[in-house]
């Protein structure tokens, strides 16, 4: 019995690839020649600078700071858009950014004093060098083996440690101070907001 072969019609795998036009080999050379003629040039900082950064990084970095810059980004963006929320009649408007406005300032004022405390704490008891009780009761035995290694270090965990003890204590203060001072503050806002708007309606019926 005769058997025809199997013949296939697909492109082989070792086919030259098409070549570039002219234009594009052209300026590819063109770029590396401007490449090669640049002169080789090392970025140097000074002591200072480098030091006025890693300064700036710590500060950053502390617990209580970041909240800082964390309140300061949200009171400047969120009640902007809860003024200019086109969903909502004006009165809401002004209710709901007034409202934002108290729990973000309550928000950022009770969790700068809970993480800026925590650090305290933290601090207090990851002393590498401290004699007392409690004094190095928090800092991991591979710093207290390593001290060169723990001085370096040493920062970077009191930042993440306080800031882990201040999530957990901040689940009991949401409750008992974020809420009642949000409510505070917001009743505040609101009777504010409605003497302006008295204020605003006098004026315009005597001009009327």
């Amino acid at each position: 019995m005769y058997i025809q072969p199997i013949t296939s019609n697909n492109v082989s795998m070792g086919a030259k690839p098409p070549k570039q036009s002219s234009s594009k080999n052209l300026f590819k050379r063109v770029a590396e020649k401007l490449y090669d003629t640049l002169p080789d040039a090392t970025l140097k900082e000074s002591d200072k600078g480098l030091e006025k950064k890693k300064s700036i990084e710590s500060l950053i970095a502390h617990p209580a700071v970041n909240r800082v810059i964390m309140g300061a980004t949200a009171i400047v963006t969120q009640p902007v858009i809860d003024a200019h929320n086109p969903r909502v009649d004006e009165k809401t408007r002004k209710t709901s950014k007034n409202r934002t406005m108290a729990k973000i300032i309550a928000g950022t004022g009770v969790g700068v004093i809970v993480r800026d405390l925590c650090y305290e704490v933290v601090q207090r008891m990851t002393n590498l060098e401290g004699k007392g009780k409690y004094s190095n009761a928090l800092v991991p035995k591979a710093y207290l083996k390593d001290y060169i290694s723990g001085v370096k270090n040493i920062k970077s965990y009191r930042n993440a440690l306080s800031t882990i003890i201040a999530i957990f204590v901040m689940l009991f203060t949401n409750f008992l101070l974020d809420a009642p001072l949000t409510r505070l503050l917001t009743n505040k806002f609101n009777a504010k907001t409605a003497e302006k708007e008295k204020l605003k309606e006098g004026k315009e019926a005597v001009y009327a």
